[in-house]
C-alpha cells in the first residue's frame, strides 16, 4: 500500500485457460470506502504457472508485480517481475520482464519485491551461488525514462551458505533495503533465520550489518517478512512449534539501524 492506492495479488487465478498463469488488483481508498480501480493487471505473454501476483508492492503511482515461477527461455521457475503504472485511474505495464542478468531455473526471481521511488528490489531466494543451493541473492533495478535495468550484480550475505534462502523478503525505503534470509544457520541453530541492511550509493549497494533476534531458535524462520521504513526495520518470524505447547502467535522485531553489529 501507498498512500490510498492497494495493490493485490492472485498467483493461482486461471486466465483464459491458462491456470495459476496469476493476477493483481488495484484498490483506492477515498473516504473510508475502497474500491476495485479498473480490471485485472495480468502480464503481457503470461502463461500457465507463472504465478504472477506472488509478490506485489507499489510506491505512488509505479507498482511491481512478481511472477517467481515464470519460465524463462528452458529456465523453468527462472522468475520474473513486471513494473505497472497507473495515470488516471488506468494501469499498465511498463516495458518488458524484469530478468536477472543471470538467471537460472529454480532461482525464483520475483518471489519477493519491493520499490521505492525508481528503485526496486527483487528477490530470488532459490538462486545457488557458486555451489551453494538456495542461498539466494537479490538484485536492484533502477527504472529512468520508463526503462527499467538491473543496477551492479547480484546482493548476496557477506556470510552466505546453503539454504539460507537470502531473498525470501525484501523492503526498501530510499536508499536502504533490507533484505531477509530465514534459513539461515545461526551457530548451531538451524533455520533460525537472519535479515540483511544494504546502503545504496552512487548506484553500488553494500551491506552494512546484519541482524538476529537475542533470543533466537532452532527453527524460528526470522527474516520471512520484513519491513522498513527510515531507520527503522521490522522483521517477522514465523511460529515455534513444540510438541507439548500449542503454537505460538508470530512475532516481530523493532530494531533502528546503526552501524555496530545488533542483536534485538
Amino acid at each position: 500500500v501507498s498512500g490510498n492506492t492497494a495493490v493485490i495479488g492472485a498467483p493461482d487465478k486461471t486466465i483464459g485457460s491458462n491456470s495459476s498463469q496469476g493476477a493483481a488488483y488495484v484498490f483506492v481508498g477515498s473516504g473510508g470506502v475502497w474500491s476495485q480501480q479498473g480490471g485485472a493487471l495480468t502480464a503481457s505473454g503470461g502463461a500457465a504457472l507463472d504465478s504472477f501476483g506472488t509478490s506485489v508492492a507499489v510506491s505512488g503511482n509505479t507498482a511491481v508485480i512478481g511472477a517467481d515461477s515464470k519460465t524463462i527461455g528452458s529456465n523453468s521457475s527462472q522468475g520474473a517481475a513486471y513494473v505497472f503504472v497507473g495515470r488516471g485511474g488506468v494501469w499498465t505495464q511498463q516495458g518488458g520482464a524484469l530478468t536477472a542478468s543471470d538467471g537460472a531455473a529454480g532461482d525464483f526471481f520475483g518471489s519477493s519485491v519491493a520499490v521505492s521511488g525508481n528503485t526496486a528490489v527483487i528477490g530470488a531466494f532459490g538462486k545457488t551461488i557458486g555451489s551453494n543451493t538456495n542461498q539466494g541473492a537479490a538484485y536492484v533495478f533502477a527504472g529512468s525514462g520508463g526503462m527499467w535495468t538491473q543496477q551492479g550484480g547480484a546482493l548476496t550475505a557477506s556470510d552466505g551458505a546453503a539454504y539460507d534462502r537470502f531473498g525470501t523478503s525484501v523492503s526498501l525505503s530510499g536508499n536502504t533495503a533490507v533484505i531477509g534470509a530465514n534459513g539461515k544457520k545461526i551457530g548451531s541453530n538451524a533455520g533460525q533465520g537472519a535479515a540483511y541492511v544494504f546502503v545504496g550509493s552512487g548506484g553500488a549497494w553494500s551491506q552494512q550489518q546484519e541482524l538476529i533476534a537475542s533470543d533466537g531458535a532452532a527453527n524460528d524462520s526470522f527474516g520471512s517478512s520484513v519491513a522498513v521504513s527510515g531507520n527503522t526495520a521490522v522483521i517477522g518470524l514465523m511460529a515455534r512449534r513444540s510438541v507439548r505447547t500449542p503454537r505460538r502467535a508470530p512475532r516481530t522485531c523493532l530494531v533502528r539501524s546503526g552501524l555496530a553489529p545488533m542483536r534485538f
